[in-house]
């Protein structure tokens, strides 16, 4: 052995490496249950002609259903949450029904699917930052409710009468 400084030089910054790559995977694996946590979407009940209006939705019902389903707490399966999530509602906005094609409804189903692929985004970063995770997954939810809300918007549009000579 030449040179002795250097070998012990050599293992004593690779231990601090692992270390410090021990304590910040530590400090991300803590990050997933609250991300779990945060995953609240509840969908909202719609009035009986919305939910009439979409009752052969079958896409719009699986995209309901996942997500309504919690991710597991790794992060794994929450980045194939948010591909599959980014996944159907794509499939939602190729197949909304020609009574219900509005310009503002199909923004908020972009809204919703740019704020899934933001928390995708963050979600495949090497360093995951908590209060992004928790912001963007509040996000979904909200963007989910408020393309309820224009769904709702969009059926009271379409039963109003309108006036003769009006149209």
């Amino acid at each position: 052995m030449k040179y002795p400084i250097v070998y012990y030089l050599l293992c004593v910054v690779l231990v601090s490496c692992y270390n410090q790559a021990k304590k910040q995977d530590e400090s991300q694996q803590s990050i997933y249950p609250v991300i779990v946590e945060k995953w609240g979407v509840v969908t909202e009940k719609l009035d009986p002609n919305a939910q009439h209006e979409i009752e052969n939705w079958t896409e719009l019902k699986l995209l309901q259903l996942e997500l309504t389903e919690k991710p597991q707490a790794t992060l794994g399966s929450i980045r194939q949450k948010t591909e599959i999530l980014s996944q159907k509602t794509s499939k939602v906005s190729e197949t909304i029904p020609e009574t219900l094609t509005s310009n503002e409804l199909i923004s908020r189903l972009k809204m919703l699917y740019s704020n899934i692929k933001m928390l995708d985004t963050q979600a495949d970063q090497d360093y995951l930052n908590e209060q992004l995770l928790k912001e963007y997954s509040e996000k979904v939810v909200q963007s989910f409710n408020q393309f309820q809300k224009q769904l709702e918007r969009q059926v009271l549009k379409k039963d109003i009468k309108f006036e003769q000579g009006a149209e």
